[in-house]
C-alpha cells in the first residue's frame, strides 16, 4: 500500500487552536506595552517641561503666566513662550495620548491642535484654584496647602483631563496609577518647584 505522508485534520486544528491561544495572550500584552511606553513618554516630557519652566524662571524671575493682558492664553501659546526668543525647549511638547485624536477644541494659528499640548497652570492661577478648591485641587488636599507651585499635567490613558467627570464630583483624585491597570482613569501630574 502506498500511504501519503501529511497532517490529519485533527492535528491541523490543534495547531491552529494553539496559535490562537498564544495570540490571545500576546496581543493584550503588546497593547499594554504601548500604553506603558506612552506613560513613560509623558513622564519624560513633563520632566523636560519642568526643567524648561525652572530655567525660564531663573532668567525672568517669574514663571510663564497663563494670562497676558487679561486674556487667558491657549495651552499651545503658553508653552510656546519656552521656545522663543530663548530656546528652553525646541518645540511645544504634545501629549502622546492625543497624538492621533481628531482636531477638537482650539486650533492655534500655526495649525497645531491646542488640545494636544500639555496643560500648564502658573502659580497665580494654581493658587487661585487651590484657594477656591476648584478643578483638580478639589481632589488634592495635600497639594492645596502648598502655595506658589505650578502644575503640569497630561491626560493619561483615559484621554480625559477632567477628574471631576470621572469621579462624579466626590472621592479622592484619581491619579493615573499603573497598578490600577494600564488604561485606568486618572491624569498624570507634575508640580513644582
Amino acid at each position: 500500500m502506498n500511504y501519503r505522508k501529511g497532517f490529519t485534520l485533527i492535528e491541523l486544528l490543534i495547531v491552529v487552536a494553539i496559535i490562537a491561544i498564544l495570540a490571545a495572550i500576546a496581543v493584550p500584552n503588546f497593547l499594554e506595552a504601548q500604553v506603558r511606553s506612552k506613560v513613560s513618554r509623558v513622564h519624560s516630557d513633563l520632566r523636560s517641561l519642568a526643567n524648561a519652566l525652572e530655567a525660564y524662571n531663573l532668567d525672568n524671575d517669574s514663571y510663564i503666566p497663563m494670562n497676558w493682558g487679561g486674556v487667558q492664553q491657549s495651552r499651545y501659546t503658553r508653552l510656546a513662550r519656552l521656545t522663543t526668543p530663548i530656546t528652553y525647549i525646541t518645540t511645544v511638547l504634545e501629549d502622546p495620548f492625543f497624538m492621533n485624536e481628531p482636531t477638537r477644541g482650539t486650533v492655534h494659528p500655526t495649525g497645531r491642535n491646542d488640545h494636544k499640548a500639555y496643560a500648564y497652570w502658573d502659580p497665580v492661577y494654581a493658587d487661585a484654584a487651590k484657594a477656591s478648591a476648584t478643578g483638580s485641587f478639589r481632589y488634592l488636599p495635600e497639594e492645596r496647602m502648598i502655595l506658589g507651585r505650578w502644575a503640569l499635567f497630561g491626560c493619561g490613558p483615559d484621554r480625559d483631563y477632567e477628574p471631576a467627570g470621572e469621579l462624579g464630583g466626590s472621592g479622592p483624585l484619581n491619579w493615573y496609577d499603573p497598578t490600577n491597570g494600564t488604561v485606568s482613569d486618572g491624569d498624570i501630574y507634575r508640580f513644582g518647584p
